[in-house]
């Protein structure tokens, strides 16, 4: 295992005594695990709001800076329901978690499907991660490494019926973001990669000095503590290759805070349901000679 020198995992520790305050430079994040696995319907949406409403609202009674929820958290594309309406039980879900986020008092950063209000065919949607701060939409990172067949059809242009089908019969695709782009909150900027991202170096490295990176992944659809833990592996190499603290909310796992040196400092078993609060020191940001090369 990577050597916990203090110097090096100092840059981040979890909080064990949320009574104390951060330290100078520190910045607070709450990473939720809820475990909700299924989310097909809205039925199912409102089940796995409810466990990630309970973790979030004991997350937030310990006035974290940010808290975090993982890919996909919320499904429906929150912003573009809320417009348009085409569905009763999924507006009246993302409504719902409209108002929530309305009166949390810490900012949420959560995975969800982006299309804008202003598209109403819904032709381009992301898989993205928002930050949310008093119920608006402050930031936003678009996932660029999608998964193909299972995120994007590669060959929607040469057989556009074929694609046309697809859509229609199991839902959207979603398109590519336009690249690396940070998020800033309150003097901190973040990288939040969506889930196998963490599996390209060069897509790490292109992060412009980000103060700390946090994964949002979901791997509910793998029903091994195994598969979890070799997914940490990728954000663990990450982390080393960059120099970098590498955060991870996970629905099911692994859900986590990584040192510099890719030591694992704190680590929700895969499948519990509960949160990780941790102190990451901020202005520490360095280019490692992987990164320059």
């Amino acid at each position: 295992p990577p050597s916990t020198n203090a110097s090096i995992t100092g840059a981040v520790r979890q909080v064990i005594d949320a009574s104390q305050a951060p330290a100078e430079g520190a910045f607070r994040v709450a990473l939720l695990q809820p475990a909700v696995r299924k989310q097909k319907s809205a039925p199912e949406y409102a089940n796995a709001f409810r466990h990630i409403r309970a973790l979030n609202d004991s997350a937030m009674s310990l006035d974290p800076d940010l808290v975090v929820w993982h890919e996909t958290a919320i499904v429906p594309p929150v912003e573009w329901h809320l417009r348009h309406r085409p569905d009763r039980d999924v507006y009246e879900f993302v409504a719902g978690v409209k108002q929530y986020l309305e009166h949390a008092p810490v900012p949420v950063l959560t995975g969800n499907a982006w299309a804008s209000p202003d598209d109403p065919l819904r032709a381009t949607e992301y898989n993205s991660a928002v930050l949310y701060r008093n119920g608006t939409p402050v930031g936003r990172y678009d996932k660029v490494k999608l998964v193909p067949f299972s995120e994007y059809f590669p060959y929607g242009k040469l057989l556009p019926r074929i694609n046309d089908w697809i859509i229609k019969t199991y839902g959207y695709f979603w398109t590519p973001g336009p690249g690396a782009i940070t998020i800033p909150l309150d003097g901190a900027r973040i990288a939040a990669p969506v889930c196998f991202e963490d599996s390209f170096s060069r897509h790490f490295a292109a992060f412009d000095k980000p103060d700390f990176f946090v994964v949002l992944t979901n791997d509910s659809w793998a029903q091994s503590a195994g598969m979890q833990r070799q997914h940490l592996a990728m954000s663990v190499l990450r982390a080393a290759e960059t120099g970098s603290v590498v955060l991870r909310a996970a629905d099911t796992g692994s859900t986590a805070a990584i040192a510099p040196n890719g030591a694992v400092v704190a680590e929700i078993p895969p499948f519990d349901r509960d949160f990780l609060l941790v102190d990451v020191t901020l202005g520490a940001v360095k280019t490692t000679v992987f990164e320059a090369w």
